[in-house]
Formats: C-alpha cells, sequence, structure tokens
C-alpha cells in the first residue's frame, strides 16, 4: 500500500526543484511588493493615503484575474516551467526598471504591468505542485511548498527592510538590487523544470491509414515508419488478433542507401522517447501500466517464436559491416578499442551479474532507477545527432548538450 502512494523519483525531484524555486521567487517578489508600500509612500506622500492605497489594492484584484486569463492563453503554446521563467524575468526587469528615477505615473504603470505578468511564475509553480505528485500526497507537497514559501515571505521583509533603513536612500535601489538578485536565483530554479517536466501528450493522434497499407511494405519501408506509429500499429495489431510485426537488423547492403536519412529519423524518434518516458516516469501508474504492456510484448514475442540466436548473428553482421564500409579499421583485432566506444555509446543501464533484468516484474523503484538512466542515453544520443543536423549552435542544441539525469 505504502509503493501506491509514493511519489515518483522523476515527480519527486521536480517537485523539490518548484518548492526550492517557488520560495525564492516569493522572497523576490516581497522585493516588488515593498517598491509598491514603502518605497511608493516615501518617494510620492500623496499616494500613502488609505484612500488610494485601496485603489491599489483594488487594482491588484484585477491584476490577478488578468494574469489568470493570460496564463490560460500562454499555455498553449508554453509549459508551466517555460511560463514559470517569462514570469520571474518579468519580475526581475521590474525590479531592474524602478530602480531608475521615475516620477509617480512612470513608476505606477510598471509596477502594474510587471505584477501582471510577474504573478504568471506565482501561478504556474502552484499548479505544477498540483499537477505532479499523487492525488494521495497532495497535500503533503502543498503543505512543504507553502512552509517554504511562508518562510521566504516571513525572512526577506526582514532582511530588505534593513537594507532599506542600512542605506537611507529613498528610492531603494539597494534594496531593489538586492530583490533582483534573488529574482535571478529564482530564474535559475526554475529552468531545469523546463527540461524535466513533461510535455502533454498531443491532443492530434498521428495520422494511421489502414492496417493492410502497413502490412503491405517491406521489412524495410516498415522500420523507417516513426516509432510512434509502430507502437500504434502494434497495439492495434493486437487487438485485432494478429501477431505485431516483426523487426530484425536486415542485411546493411539492402539498408545502405536509405542510411544518409537515419539521423533525422534518429531525432525524431528519441524525441518522441524522451517526452514519452519523462510522462512515464513522472507518474507510477504510468510506469505500472507500461510493466503489463511489456510483458504482454514479451509473451506475443514467445509465442511467434522470435530466434535471438539468428537475431544476434544479423547484428553482429550489420555492424561488422557498417564498419568496414563506414572506414573504422581494425576492428576485428583492436577488439577493447572498439567494447570502450560501444559501452561508451550505450553505458550500462544495469549490473553486468550475467542476469537479464525482468522489466516487467522489478520493484517501481529499480525499474524507476533503470528508466532514468535510459532517458539519459536517449537525451545524449538526441543531442548528438541534433549537433550532427545543425553544426551551428543553437539554444535547442545548447539545453539538449546539458541535459544529464
Amino acid at each position: 500500500m505504502k509503493e501506491e502512494v509514493e511519489t515518483s523519483v522523476l515527480a519527486k525531484k521536480m517537485l523539490v526543484i518548484v518548492c526550492i524555486a517557488s520560495a525564492l521567487d516569493s522572497a523576490g517578489d516581497e522585493g516588488t511588493r515593498m517598491a509598491r508600500g514603502t518605497i511608493l509612500a516615501a518617494l510620492f506622500p500623496e499616494w500613502s493615503t488609505v484612500e488610494r492605497q485601496n485603489y491599489l489594492l483594488i487594482a491588484m484584484i484585477f491584476i490577478m484575474f488578468g494574469t489568470l486569463a493570460f496564463l490560460t492563453a500562454l499555455r498553449k503554446f508554453l509549459t508551466l516551467p517555460q511560463i514559470a521563467v517569462f514570469g520571474c524575468t518579468c519580475t526581475l526587469a521590474t525590479q531592474l526598471i524602478l530602480m531608475l528615477e521615475l516620477d509617480v505615473a512612470a513608476f505606477l504603470v510598471i509596477w502594474h504591468v510587471g505584477k501582471l505578468f510577474g504573478f504568471l511564475s506565482t501561478f504556474s509553480s502552484g499548479f505544477m505542485i498540483q499537477s505532479l505528485p499523487p492525488k494521495a500526497l497532495l497535500g503533503y507537497w502543498n503543505g512543504r511548498n507553502d512552509m517554504a514559501t511562508n518562510v521566504a515571505q516571513a525572512v526577506a521583509p526582514l532582511i530588505f527592510a534593513a537594507l532599506y533603513d542600512g542605506f537611507g536612500n529613498v528610492r531603494g535601489q539597494e534594496m531593489l538590487a538586492c530583490t533582483a538578485a534573488i529574482s535571478f536565483l529564482a530564474i535559475c530554479a526554475y529552468l531545469p523544470l523546463v527540461h524535466l517536466m513533461p510535455k502533454e501528450e498531443p491532443t492530434a493522434e498521428i495520422e494511421m491509414k489502414e492496417l493492410d497499407h502497413y502490412e503491405e511494405m517491406s521489412d524495410l519501408e516498415y522500420s523507417h515508419l516513426p516509432i510512434e506509429l509502430q507502437e500504434k500499429l502494434g497495439e492495434e495489431m493486437m487487438k485485432n488478433q494478429k501477431s505485431p510485426r516483426l523487426l530484425t537488423w536486415g542485411d546493411f547492403e539492402t539498408e545502405r542507401e536509405s542510411l544518409v536519412d537515419c539521423h533525422e529519423r534518429g531525432v525524431r524518434d528519441f524525441q518522441y522517447i524522451s517526452n514519452t518516458m519523462l510522462r512515464t516516469l513522472a507518474d507510477r501508474d504510468k510506469i505500472r501500466s507500461e510493466q503489463i504492456k511489456w510483458q504482454e510484448q514479451s509473451d506475443a514475442l514467445d509465442a511467434m517464436g522470435v530466434d535471438k540466436a539468428k537475431a544476434k548473428q544479423e547484428m553482429g553482421a550489420w555492424i561488422a559491416d557498417y564498419f568496414d564500409d563506414a572506414g573504422y579499421l581494425n576492428w576485428d583485432t583492436q577488439s577493447q578499442l572498439y567494447k570502450a566506444m560501444l559501452m561508451s555509446a550505450f553505458p550500462p543501464l544495469d549490473a553486468l551479474d550475467k542476469k537479464k533484468p525482468d522489466y516487467s516484474n522489478m520493484p517501481i523503484k529499480e525499474l524507476e532507477t533503470i528508466m532514468c538512466k535510459f532517458l539519459s542515453v536517449v537525451d545524449t544520443h538526441l543531442a548528438a545527432e541534433q549537433r550532427h543536423l545543425k553544426p551551428d549552435f543553437s539554444v535547442s542544441t545548447i539545453t539538449n548538450m546539458v541535459k544529464r539525469r
């Protein structure tokens, strides 16, 4: 029973990051709050009256509703971590701009616009806390997040007030610089979530024709279909009481000319596997569902009588023929060099103990560890394929290069 309500390894990692980032974000927001209260009242005493302060509070209510509407629109294009980073960046920009010599109108406009966008990170972190843990542990993680946020909101004003009074600068530029630094740390804390947070499953399913169309394909043509489509076809065949299409390594010479497109297909398939595994690792129930699928697939392959000895021979011949054609010399005599290269490309996911892992029946925690290792290998190969296709540096290339789990 305990295992059923336990947070997955990946979800726990993301939740801890969210709690830390949210606490830093809240601490930085305290500086913006003091800008509206302490600094505004000190610079422009006419805005320190109860009446005008009430106007500002009413404006805040409309800003919050506006932020929620804006967040709903942004979620169609951006993920929650991306929105959180954007919101934190807006808070940072607002704090830096408020350090300038501004009149009351410019001060109020910039502050309210900054809060409109700055609230995005606050709401995004809340939605992430709601979406990541199991329902049974939602209160636990909400409590941890509230604790971290409340501590930050309690400590930050004491530090900022001491800075404001210590420097004696009415505009509070030193204090705002400190809050901007904390907002920058919040941005850095949110950034890992951009690639850790699972992307939502696409609403539009991949286009699939009648099964007869794919059954008429040659093995080579079928192997070039996207892995996502191959998985859907396999499920459809099993529903129709048909044996799944079995693809082996085949002959290198037969495939040689089509290998020019292998990198493009690799990027497509690696990206799909990475996104799918992220969604799976974030939810223990999905991991259990995958175990059931693996068992069904294993049973189906056993029923088909797969000749693994023949598959090993095909794989060995394909790799040897590729080495020869691709210009790799002495693979037959310098085996240790090629073994090291092979193990670097495919590091062990499980101990080399002469025991093949039983993924369908192993404990969830052990399976999660192996899946995280495999995800790291997939991301490494995805980054390599992207560099191969786009040698010039880009944001996507750089971020994929640093992805390690």
